[in-house]
């Protein structure tokens, strides 16, 4: 691969990089924000209410939430790290 060719390879996945980053870091902070008003309520509702089924419901939503959360963070650290193997593929440095 010339040089041309691998500034620009560089160039879309370093702009996919941070287009992932921006994308993951805003859904990630908005479902934080769904997850602690989730918890919130739950923690509000009296006991009987915790302990019906729109308690146990509400626990459920809450532990999706953070299993999307863990996700979303996980895929982005698994593509940070992965990206500096593609670019030695192509002899390329990261940075």
């Amino acid at each position: 691969m010339n040089n041309k060719r691998r500034a620009e390879v560089k160039r879309i996945m370093d702009n996919l990089k941070d287009d992932v980053w921006t994308s993951v870091s805003e859904a990630s902070a908005s479902l934080d924000t769904c997850l602690s008003d989730e918890e919130d309520a739950y923690e509000n509702l009296p006991d009987s209410i915790q302990y019906s089924q729109k308690g146990r419901d509400m626990e459920r939503y809450i532990e999706t939430l953070r299993d999307m959360i863990e996700f979303l963070n996980s895929g982005w650290y698994e593509l940070d790290d992965k990206i500096p193997d593609m670019y030695s593929e192509l002899d390329m440095e990261d940075g």
